[in-house]
């Protein structure tokens, strides 16, 4: 009983962030291990969940996006992040061994996005975001 109300879950997913401003946009793609406690409220058919927990990401690569072209700039980002995560699902059986999902959480980094090494700017600036998943499950 205790193992079916609560579990453990991680992952690895490609993540992609970024902002839109009028004259230019910023796109950055990281690679993102979540580390998530998740509570089940009903089990059956269909199964909400709710969970929390803390994510560490690494930063592929980030370019600016302007009139004038493409700009690399991922020099003026620290590469890893760290952040919390909540959120809500769903999880519907769709077979003997298998479930689809979906989730939808809010992330709040925790750590200084900006390379003030690099930048010399003594502001900070950390990463908050809306999720949302579709997913997968397999049993054996």
């Amino acid at each position: 009983l205790f193992r079916s109300i609560l579990s453990f879950e991680t992952g690895l997913y490609f993540v992609q962030t970024g902002l839109e401003a009028p004259s230019y946009s910023i796109h950055a793609n990281r690679l993102e291990l979540p580390l998530w406690l998740q509570v089940n409220l009903i089990r059956g058919e269909v199964s909400p969940f709710v969970f929390v927990g803390s994510y560490v990401n690494y930063l592929l690569s980030a370019k600016s996006v302007d009139s004038s072209g493409d700009l690399d700039i991922k020099k003026i980002y620290n590469n890893f992040e760290i952040g919390l995560v909540g959120g809500l699902g769903i999880n519907f059986v769709a077979g003997q061994d298998f479930e689809i999902g979906a989730s939808g959480s809010y992330a709040l980094g925790l750590s200084n996005t900006n390379n003030q090494s690099e930048t010399g700017l003594v502001e900070v600036d950390q990463n908050r975001r809306l999720q949302f998943l579709l997913h997968f499950i397999f049993r054996t």
